[in-house]
C-alpha cells in the first residue's frame, strides 16, 4: 500500500476492464510503469495482467509536474463474472468492485488490548529515579511489545530488528522482532542502562526510551507507515506513536521536540572553507538555537526531571560531536586537497574548550543514542590521541662483551646464534 497514489475508479465491461491511478507526489519526481502490473483474484489467486496504458507508455519516464498530481488510466482484460474484490499488484488487497468498501475499525481490538496490559502488568519494579544511582548499571530483562494497526502479512514485512549495543564492551548484536499475522510483535532487548534507542519496522525508524526490568508497549498505525512513505521519511512519526507501561510518559516527553540539527553538506563546504574559530562559532550558533528550544520547552510543559537531564545531555553532545567530526573531516580532507591552506591549519587548544559543558562523569551521557559517536571522535581527537615515540638506546658494550666482562662462557655455537642480527629468509629465521 501506499499514499504516493490511489484507486480512483476501476470501470468494467465484457471486453476490459479500466483502473484509473491518481498520484500525488512531491514536486520533480516521475513514475515509470512496468508490463507486469497485474490484477488478481483474492479468492483464486488468477492473475489479470495488463494490456496497456492510455496515452503512455511502458517503462517510459514520465516527470510529474509542480501540481505533484497526475493521472493514468491502466487497460485490463475482462474479469471474470462473480468476482467481488480484486487485488491490485500486491499494493492494494481487497479492493470491492460495487464501490462499498467497508471501513475499518480504528480502535485496537479487545484481546490485542488484553494481552498488552498482560504483558505490561507483569513488570512490578519502579523505573530508576536517579542516573546517578548504583541502580543505573543492570542486567534485568527489558522487552518491546507493541501492535500495528492495519497490519497485513501481505505487505511484505514479518520482522523489524534492533541493533543492541554495549559501548563499554563495544559489541554490536543485532535483535530480531517477529510480527504475527494479526499485527502485534515482541521481543527481549539486551541492556545494561537506560537508553535512548529506535527500532527498525519497515525501513521506518522508531525512537524510544528504555530501562533494564521495563517493558515498554508501542501501538502503531499502518496509516503512518505510508505518510513517512509519502514524505520520504525514515522515521515512523513520533508523535503517533502511542506508548504504553511506566516509561510511557518519559518517552512521550522525549521525543515531542525535535532539536535543530545542522546540514552536513553545508557543513562539508565549511570544513574547507572556515577556519575552525569561525566554524565552531557557526557550531554555537546552532547550540543557541537549541538553548532556545529546550527553554522554552521546559517553561511551556510539566517535564520529569529525567526527561530534563536526558534532553539536556544530548543538546551538549550535538554541538560537541559536530565539532569533534569537524576535526575528523579536517583530516580526511586534508589527503584530498593537500593545497588548501585552511586544512593546513593548527588547531589552537582553545577550539576545545567545548569539552567543559560536558560533565564526563555522569552516566546519564551513556543513555544518549549519538554517544558512541561522541566517543570515538573525541579518544581520536590530535590532544589526547597521544603515540608514545620510542628512542634507541645504544649500550656502552655489547652483549659478547659484557658476557667476557661478567666472566659467562658461551659456546661457539651460541656466539654464532647471537651474531645473526636478521634473517634474509624465513627458512633461516624457523633454522634459529
Amino acid at each position: 500500500m501506499t499514499e504516493r497514489f490511489k484507486i480512483s475508479k476501476i470501470e468494467l465491461s465484457n471486453s476490459e476492464t479500466k483502473v484509473h491511478l491518481e498520484w500525488n507526489i512531491p514536486e520533480g519526481w516521475w513514475v515509470q510503469y512496468g508490463a507486469d502490473t497485474f490484477l488478481r483474484d483474492p479468492e483464486t489467486g488468477e492473475k489479470f495482467t495488463i494490456i496497456k496504458i492510455e496515452n503512455e507508455e511502458f517503462d517510459t519516464r514520465i516527470d510529474i509536474g509542480p501540481s505533484g498530481t497526475h493521472h493514468s488510466v491502466f487497460v485490463f482484460p475482462p474479469l471474470k463474472e462473480g468476482i467481488e474484490k480484486i487485488d491490485y499488484n500486491d499494493q492494494f488487497y481487497g479492493l470491492y468492485l460495487n464501490g462499498k468498501q467497508p471501513e475499518k475499525s480504528s480502535e485496537v481490538p479487545d484481546n490485542v488490548t488484553k494481552w498488552l496490559n498482560s504483558e505490561l502488568a507483569k513488570v512490578k519494579k519502579e523505573p530508576i529515579q536517579n542516573y546517578e544511582s548504583e541502580r543505573f548499571f543492570s542486567k534485568e530483562p527489558a522487552k518491546i511489545i507493541g501492535y500495528i494497526k492495519g497490519y497485513d502479512p501481505r505487505l511484505g514485512f514479518e520482522t523489524g530488528i534492533y541493533y543492541a549495543s554495549n559501548q563499554l564492551t563495544r559489541e554490536d548484536y543485532p535483535v530480531t522482532i517477529e510480527i504475527s499475522e494479526d499485527g502485534r510483535f515482541e521481543t527481549d532487548i539486551p541492556l545494561i542502562h537506560p537508553v535512548e534507542s529506535f527500532l527498525i519496522i519497515n525501513n521506518r525508524l522508531m525512537k524510544f526510551y528504555l530501562e533494564p526490568g521495563q517493558t515498554l508497549a508501542l501501538t502503531l498505525n499502518w496509516k503512518h507507515f505510508l505518510q513517512a512513505e509519502h514524505f520520504n521519511s525514515r522515521y515512523y512519526p513520533a508523535d503517533s506513536v502511542i506508548f504504553g507501561g511506566n516509561l510511557a510518559r518519559i518517552n512521550e516527553e522525549l521525543f515531542n521536540l525535535e532539536f535543530s540539527s545542522f546540514d552536513y553538506e553545508v557543513f562539508e563546504d565549511n570544513v574547507l572553507n572556515l577556519k575552525a574559530t569561525d566554524l565552531k562559532k557557526e557550531a554555537l550558533k546552532e547550540r543557541k538555537k537549541n538553548d532556545q528550544l529546550l527553554d522554552q520547552y521546559f517553561a511551556e510543559n510539566d517535564l520529569l526531571e529525567k526527561t530534563k537531564i536526558v534532553l539536556t545531555q544530548k543538546k551538549k553532545l550535538i554541538t560537541a560531536t559536530l565539532l569533534f567530526n569537524y576535526l575528523m573531516y579536517k583530516k580526511d580532507f586534508q589527503r584530498q586537497y593537500p593545497d588548501n591552506d585552511i586544512l593546513r591549519e593548527e588547531i589552537p587548544i582553545e577550539f576545545y574548550s567545548f569539552i567543559k559543558d560536558l560533565d564526563m562523569n555522569k552516566q546519564s551521557l551513556l543513555i544518549i543514542r549519538d554517544f558512541p559517536e561522541f566517543i570515538n571522535r573525541f579518544e581520536y581527537a590530535d590532544p589526547i590521541n597521544f603515540h608514545a615515540s620510542y628512542k634507541k638506546f645504544t649500550p656502552e658494550v655489547s652483549q659478547l662483551e659484557y658476557f667476557e666482562l661478567q666472566n659467562i662462557p658461551l659456546t661457539e655455537e651460541e656466539k654464532n646464534l647471537w651474531k645473526l642480527q636478521s634473517f634474509e629468509t624465513p627458512e633461516e629465521h624457523r633454522k634459529v
